[in-house]
């Protein structure tokens, strides 16, 4: 299970590797709604889902560009599966991984974050969730160790493309 940012009533954001070859229905609040993909980018790891039905949620601002490394940035998404948990990081640097730029934080997730947007001070998206990077402990559990999303300049190419 992913996590989704509403772009508009009725298209959601989310990571590519969260889509299931057969999206059928996507959480809108406390209801459901079916979707279909409208958009994908595997190489950058984002996706675009249009739902049957608007969403009537608050939808999501984009920021102009990408935030300056030390930026503090707020990770909202459903880590193991506990939908609305905001968790607060700073933007700690931009890296290439799998041959894309990402922005890393130290904010804290957890597998289900993926899809899940990050936020700037004024409430705008800065980044979509791509990875959460975990060690392992002497127990066997595992802890978070850093984040990386796929920043606003690339989503904001995504979606002109």
């Amino acid at each position: 299970k992913c996590s989704g940012i509403l772009l508009t009533e009725n298209y959601v954001l989310t990571a590519a590797h969260c889509i299931q070859a057969d999206v059928e229905k996507v959480a809108c609040g406390s209801e459901f709604t079916g979707a279909a993909v409208v958009k994908i980018d595997t190489e950058h790891d984002l996706a675009v889902l249009e739902l049957a039905m608007p969403c009537g949620q608050p939808v999501t601002s984009l920021a102009a560009k990408n935030p300056e490394v030390g930026t503090d940035m707020y990770v909202l998404g459903c880590p193991a599966g506990e939908c609305g948990k905001i968790t607060k990081g700073v933007v700690s640097s931009y890296n290439i991984s799998n041959g894309r730029v990402v922005l890393e934080t130290d904010a804290k997730g957890w597998f289900g974050n993926s899809g899940g947007g990050a936020f700037n001070d004024q409430n705008e998206l800065i980044g979509i969730c791509s990875s959460a990077h975990l060690m392992q402990r002497e127990d066997g559990s595992y802890q978070a160790i850093y984040m990386q999303f796929i920043p606003i300049n690339t989503i904001r190419a995504f979606l002109r493309g």
